[in-house]
């Protein structure tokens, strides 16, 4: 169950990723939302980095 669910929450983290990712790229003349873009950029990298290393985990028990 566990690998199913990650499945999807990846992808749904790598689009916020992209996206927020295209509004940095873009710009802003407000320091304060590029900050909180920045920041939010960063918690989701890490949690894909997470949630990829544990469906790559589960992964190889599943193919065993």
């Amino acid at each position: 169950r566990e690998f199913e669910g990650l499945e999807g929450l990846i992808e749904e983290l790598e689009e916020k990723k992209a996206s927020l990712t295209e509004k940095i790229n873009q710009g802003s003349t407000n320091y304060q939302e590029l900050t909180e873009w920045t920041q939010e950029l960063e918690t989701v990298s890490q949690e894909l980095d997470e949630k990829t290393d544990r469906y790559f985990e589960l992964l190889e028990i599943v193919e065993g």
